[in-house]
């Protein structure tokens, strides 16, 4: 029993092979899947998935943007709009009242005043209209000189305004049902380009700016102090919890965030909190709707500090809401998402309305139950709240496998059991197109779409499941694949491999974080290798790069045959470094090819292993030196004429000493080195002492050199 125990555990400590790999693409946490597309389904930031909130179409709005929303005091709610800033009244039964008809670009300040009157805030014009209650004629309460009027809030007989171009807080007063209206006090303003935020907090007023993206705390008149500077363009919404903590939200337009160089993901999920920074003076928030940028959620605690809560590198958050005493709500500009935050490490995805668009409001529904979202571009506007009685769906994003290869079974990880239909579509174009396979149920587990690079899966919940969702895994088979041989080359010396490989133990920390998650990497560090020259003259190394699209290790063969034979000759086989060495010294001179195999046999069984041949250039083999002779002088004895001559190999340089002296270039008699026989005809200096030393040197192209000496005796 001993013996066969140490048996066992030898066999466990032998390394595995890799062959043929099944493989397997995953989706799980948040960044993953919120890169899908979910109907009626929310994503918390633990990356899991449920059914959301009911949620229902309540309208759509002839107008494409909802600036503002107030209730009316009689169970409906009053809409300040654009493009054309009519403003409208939603009934409790869904039906919809034009009260106003400016014809501005848009009403975006509300507020009710006690008598039921409706008060409208429009631009470009900077006129505040009055609408009196049970209709009549629109009087203009006050023209300001400024362009835009963002908001406002109504107090006994004060109206609080906050502008555009230029960047103030104006205090008007009035009398009861506004039968005198005084003159407008500027009583706070700053060089920023607007004012488009105003909310009560206690006994001062908390501002929102455009251009500088400050909160101001206005205390009192031209007293004021800015509790954060977010560098971010536009501070676009600001709430205070009945902790005195306040929530407000900063909005950059095509903007990049981040100290130290840091950069926007293609495609990143929001949630990532590095650090802000980024000043540009910004448009006006008007021309904003439907726009792409980077959006944070700040939180200002009761001692002054703030923390930022959640960051976009894609989108902003329009508007905010309470959605209890614990929560928050946060509308997007982006495919009309709607998030749900608590504190840093506890937000999520609630749901995402089906038609797209910005949520540029949200509000409390006047009867208690749920809220109301209200989107632009397209104008709707949604009830949320109840439990789901509908399907919900998620579609993953499309996954890549590099190459095609066979599906095998999708696994679902449930944090809670429930029912659940999953199925696939594949195919080998990057978007899914016309070309793709139609949807297809799991047969048994098993994908039953066909072999491809792309696939695509889908999870349908119905609305009585409680399913929740952690992880789906796609289990792929890749086929063997032949190795691929880049490069083949013959060098004309010896050479051995020097390895600068780290230690086996030791790995790229940061490749375990790099998408696919999962355990340590196959490999280590990269080897890094050089090559050590050798002394023999007569070596030749053969080099090559390969690699195998598998992963799998491979094994090399070297064979020889000189130009115009067909046989091979064998030099090496199992050979498993990207190098080898022979002696050209037994080989007769001339030109030669190099086969070189590659195999991944090892690896895989004999019916799925794959081998690739590569052939080198022309290789030139001569380690024979070229021969000197010495021939008569043609015209006098001043003249030294030379042969000389080659196997297999251009000569390509000569030169000559005299006394050893400083060498002399010297060429063949028809200028060129482009023969394997030249003859050189040289001109002694005149004056040459008899018994001086001449040496004349030559060079082939194979390296080969060959001397010719005498001491020169004249004639």
């Amino acid at each position: 029993m001993k013996l066969k125990f140490l048996c066992i555990f030898s066999l466990v400590l032998v390394p595995f092979v890799r062959g043929i790999q099944t493989g397997n693409l995953t989706d799980e946490g948040y960044a993953q899947f919120f890169r899908g597309k979910l109907e009626n389904l929310s994503l918390s930031q633990q990356g899991e998935l449920e059914t959301a909130p009911q949620l229902t179409e309540v309208t759509r709005l002839k107008q494409p943007v909802v600036w503002a929303v107030v209730p009316d005091g009689k169970g409906g709610l009053v809409l300040g709009t654009g493009n054309r800033g009519e403003v409208i009244r939603l009934a409790p039964d869904g039906t919809l009242e034009t009260l106003f008809s400016p014809d501005v670009v848009l009403s975006r300040a509300l507020a009710i005043a006690p008598d039921g009157s409706v008060l409208v805030g429009t631009s470009p014009d900077g006129a505040i209209y009055r609408l009196p209650p049970g209709g009549g004629r629109p009087e203009v309460l006050v023209d300001l000189p400024e362009t835009y009027i963002w908001s406002f809030v109504l107090e006994e007989d004060v109206l609080w305004v906050v502008t555009g171009l230029n960047a103030r807080l104006y205090r008007i007063p009035f009398t009861h049902n506004f039968a005198e209206v005084g003159e407008p006090e500027i009583w706070f303003e700053t060089g920023d380009n607007h004012f488009n935020t105003l909310v009560r907090d206690g006994e001062r007023w908390l501002i929102g700016s455009s251009g500088k993206g400050i909160v101001y705390a206005v205390t009192a008149k031209n007293q004021a102090f800015a509790l954060a500077h977010t560098d971010e363009e536009e501070i676009r919404s600001i709430q205070v919890g009945p902790d005195r903590r306040i929530y407000f939200t900063a909005y950059s337009e095509n903007q990049v965030s981040g100290s130290s160089g840091s950069q926007s993901r293609e495609g990143a999920a929001p949630g990532e909190l590095p650090p802000f920074v980024v000043t540009a003076e910004a448009p006006s928030p008007s021309e904003r709707s439907g726009r792409s940028g980077t959006g944070h959620l700040y939180r200002i605690e009761p001692n002054g500090f703030t923390t930022a809560l959640w960051r976009s590198t894609r989108s902003g958050l329009f508007s905010l809401a309470q959605l209890n005493a614990n929560y928050w709500l946060g509308g997007s500009n982006e495919e009309g998402k709607l998030f749900y935050f608590a504190d840093r490490d506890d937000w999520g995805l609630l749901q995402q309305l089906p038609r797209g668009g910005e949520i540029s409001a949200i509000e409390p529904a006047p009867d208690g139950n749920g809220f109301y979202l209200f989107s632009s571009n397209p104008g709707v506007v949604y009830r949320l709240g109840g439990i789901s009685d509908q399907p919900s769906v998620f579609r993953s994003r499309i996954l890549d496998a590099r190459q095609p290869v066979q599906w095998g079974a999708l696994e679902l990880t449930l944090a809670e059991q429930g029912a659940l239909t999953v199925s696939t579509r594949s195919g080998n174009t990057a978007l899914a197109d016309a070309t793709w396979s139609g949807w297809e149920a799991l047969k048994g587990g098993e994908i039953a779409s066909p072999t491809s690079r792309f696939i695509q899966y889908r999870i349908e919940v119905p609305g009585e499941s409680r399913a929740r969702i952690l992880r789906a895994r796609v289990f792929f088979q890749m086929p063997n694949i032949a190795p691929q041989i880049s490069a083949l080359r013959v060098l004309n010396f010896g050479a051995e491999l020097q390895s600068m490989q780290l230690a086996n133990n030791t790995y790229d920390f940061g490749a375990v974080f790099r998408d696919p998650p999962g355990g340590l990497p196959d490999q280590a560090a990269e080897e890094r290798l050089k090559l050590v020259r050798r002394p023999e003259q007569t070596l030749r190394t053969v080099v090559w790069r390969a690699n195998d699209p598998n992963g799998d290790p491979l094994s090399y063969a070297i064979a020889i045959r000189p130009v115009g034979e067909a046989e091979w000759t064998t030099l090496a086989r199992d050979l498993r470094d990207p190098l080898f060495v022979f002696n050209a010294a037994g080989f007769s001179p001339g030109y030669y090819q190099i086969r070189l195999l590659a195999s991944d046999h090892h690896v895989n069984p004999p019916e799925g292993a794959h081998e690739t041949e590569r052939m080198s250039d022309l290789v030139l083999l001569n380690t024979v030196p070229p021969t000197i002779e010495k021939l008569g002088a043609e015209s006098d004895a001043a003249q030294l004429v030379l042969q000389v001559s080659s196997p297999a190999s251009r000569l390509v340089a000569a030169q000559m000493r005299i006394n050893g002296e400083e060498p002399m270039r010297l060429r063949p008699r028809d200028g060129l080195f482009d023969q394997l026989r030249e003859q050189f005809v040289i001109s002694l200096p005149k004056g040459l002492a008899a018994g001086a030393s001449i040496v004349f040197e030559v060079l082939d192209e194979s390296g080969n050199q060959a001397l010719y000496s005498e001491h020169y005796r004249p004639e």
